[in-house]
């Protein structure tokens, strides 16, 4: 049964690495107009002016730039999900999920302030995770802060991720004054340096009159079949995964639990603040993809090949349908 499982999830992989090159490369052909991805280059109060210049100049090498970082950053989400020991064994369909779920619009492969935002406050919940068997604990909390502050400023509705992140700190630490204090000082750090580099440029007042908060309604939609497909499929998959995550979870030590239990109250905080974008779905989808791509790893670690096949020509017929309604 081993081996059986074993070439089953290697074929499955294999399959998943074609299927996302393919993706990745339409992407790359194909990049989205300027218009779907809103105000991808705009922070609290500042802005970068040279990425709208670049994607417009030259939108293919900048996606192409863009999917690079992606595969990067899968590959440290990979080792995460590995090294905290989420799965009893450990491979590269976290990296590959991630990859291949991003693959279903071209704007979620755009290098954006809500990419940057997303990777913030993944180190920080990965940092999190790690307090469960860390031997500094106080240097995690102010981290933990700091990628959070971080994350605030590239896109400011990562502040609501506060609450989780101190909730996580209660979970895997018994309360520590010192540790709190750690992790609201590193919260304030990026503000303070921030703030302090506007006075000395002279460009305070220029920068709080043009606050950007990112708070919006998801009002304005990319395609309604596409959003019907993709809320649907998402769904299934997101119960599916965490039926067969509770069906495991007794298997588990405790402090494996209560990092499931913290990567599922992620998943929901991240998809609340993903949805704040003039359209949706679009760049700011990314943070709940984050979790909802470990999330869905459960379906493809089962010891049973069937849910592996399951899972695998229900995301390529999801993909083949978004990408035709696209």
């Amino acid at each position: 049964m081993l081996g059986l499982f074993k070439q089953n999830t290697i074929s499955t992989a294999a399959a998943l690495v074609i299927v996302t090159f393919l993706m990745k490369v339409r992407a790359i052909l194909h990049p989205p107009p300027i218009q779907e991805l809103a105000d991808f280059n705009k922070g609290l109060f500042f802005k970068w002016d040279w990425m709208k210049s670049f994607y417009t100049s030259s939108p293919s090498l900048y996606i192409f730039l863009s999917v690079c970082f992606l595969l990067a950053f899968a590959l440290y989400l990979n080792f995460v999900v590995n090294n905290e020991k989420l799965f009893s064994r450990k491979s590269y369909l976290p990296a590959l999920s991630f990859v291949l779920i991003t693959s279903m619009l071209p704007s979620l492969n755009v290098f954006s302030f809500e990419m940057i935002a997303s990777g913030c406050l993944f180190l920080a919940v990965s940092k999190a995770l790690s307090l469960a068997h860390t031997t500094t604990p106080r240097k995690v909390s102010f981290d933990i802060g700091l990628f959070l502050g971080l994350a605030s400023l590239f896109y400011f509705p990562s502040v609501f991720f506060f609450i989780l992140l101190l909730i996580l700190l209660f979970i895997f630490r018994p309360f520590v004054l010192q540790e709190v204090l750690a992790y609201f000082l590193g919260c304030l750090t990026p503000f303070y340096f921030s703030a302090a580099l506007l006075f000395i440029s002279g460009q305070w007042k220029h920068r709080l009159a043009s606050i950007y908060l990112h708070l919006h309604l998801p009002l304005n939609l990319v395609k309604f079949p596409v959003f019907v497909v993709m809320t649907l499929s998402s769904v299934i998959l997101l119960f599916y995964s965490l039926y067969l995550i509770n069906k495991t979870a007794t298997k588990n030590a405790m402090v494996v639990r209560k990092k499931w239990n913290a990567i599922v109250i992620y998943y929901v905080f991240a998809t609340i603040i993903g949805s704040l974008s003039i359209v949706f779905p679009s760049t700011a989808w990314i943070l709940s993809i984050t979790p909802f791509s470990i999330i869905l790893c459960s379906t493809f670690h089962h010891n049973l090949e069937k849910f592996n096949n399951f899972t695998f020509y229900f995301l390529i017929a999801v993909l083949i349908t978004v990408q035709w309604l696209v």
